[in-house]
């Protein structure tokens, strides 16, 4: 039964609540949000699954590992040894080396990759035909579409300074034979830095993409008004674009040191830390000792502290580029 009231259908009054009053209503409420609950849990269940299993799981077995004596070398043992693992890596002066090479690594990496980032996006935002600025933009993102053992050994080929492509170019333009400077990775004062230049090569690509993508949401109403007022390109960068950046350039630069701090595949190909200890990292000297020494123990101390640290700085870098 129903009422017409101004050609619209009205309920008689009571009628919403004679099927078990307000309970009913509620109970109906209540089971809907019960079946809601439900289709949220089986959305986040393999999430939560996948993080509980390759995230915490590995995490909490880490810490035990250090905690404990474990090495094939001695028999796998259970016996409780304290924080000695992490005395132990911290007295060490390899693993001392391989943090400090670490941390060049890491500045050196990720100045390199926001700064020459923003540079190309500025350039190629510069460029005003649309089809050959995305024409450039796909040529520039090819590097970073490479598997990283591919690029260890193609940068590999190009240090070497008898088959290198620079040398080739070389002795057919400038009858050069051979170029002897590019061997970086023979010599211990500038084993690193090949690797650097090699991990600039293949990951700027990505930065410059997330930072262009930033610049193209700047509105040119800003820009403009800045114009007017009489600032020079310079002063747009620096009193517009980059604080625009800001937030963008914090998050790229945490992402970079998380993924810049375990950069090992590039590395390991290339050098495997050598010559001697000169491009050791913490993510080879971790390798090195729990599937090389089979100390597992102090792999995984060396492991959490290597989080510890990348928590650390991290959070310094998120405080200091968080957006007012």
């Amino acid at each position: 039964m129903h009422y017409d009231v101004g050609g619209r259908h009205v309920l008689p009054p009571g009628t919403l609540f004679q099927n078990g009053g307000e309970g009913g209503v509620l109970e109906s409420r209540g089971r809907l949000r019960d079946k809601r609950a439900t289709v949220y849990a089986a959305f986040v269940a393999p999430a939560l699954l996948y993080t509980l299993i390759f995230s915490v799981y590995p995490m909490v077995n880490a810490l035990r590992f250090s905690l404990f004596d474990e090495s094939l070398m001695r028999g796998v043992g259970s016996e409780f040894v304290g924080i000695s693992h992490f005395v132990a890596v911290l007295s060490d002066d390899i693993a001392r080396m391989s943090a400090w090479n670490m941390v060049v690594f890491i500045v050196v990496s990720t100045v390199a990759h926001l700064g020459l980032g923003v540079g190309i996006s500025l350039v190629l935002m510069s460029v005003p035909n649309k089809k050959f600025r995305d024409l450039i933009q796909a040529c520039i993102l090819i590097p970073w579409a490479v598997p990283p053992v591919v690029v260890g050994f193609l940068w590999r080929i190009i240090y070497q300074p008898q088959f290198s492509p620079i040398s080739v170019l070389a002795s057919t333009l400038l009858g050069v034979s051979e170029i002897s400077g590019l061997d970086l990775l023979s010599r211990p004062n500038s084993a690193l830095m090949g690797v650097i230049i090699a991990n600039i090569w293949s990951v700027t690509p990505f930065y410059m993409l997330m930072i262009l993508a930033r610049l193209q949401n700047i509105p040119l109403e800003i820009l403009n008004a800045a114009a007017i007022d009489g600032a020079n390109g310079f002063q747009q960068f620096a009193y517009v674009t980059l604080p625009e950046l800001k937030g963008t350039l914090g998050t790229l630069a945490i992402f970079d040191i998380i993924g810049t701090s375990v950069y090992f595949d590039l590395i390991w190909v290339m050098t495997k830390g050598g010559p001697g200890l000169s491009s050791e990292v913490l993510a080879t000297y971790i390798y090195k000792q729990a599937f090389q020494k089979f100390e597992f123990g102090r792999a995984s101390a060396a492991g959490l502290l290597l989080f510890v640290i990348i928590m650390v700085v991290s959070s310094i870098v998120a405080v200091i580029t968080r957006e007012d």
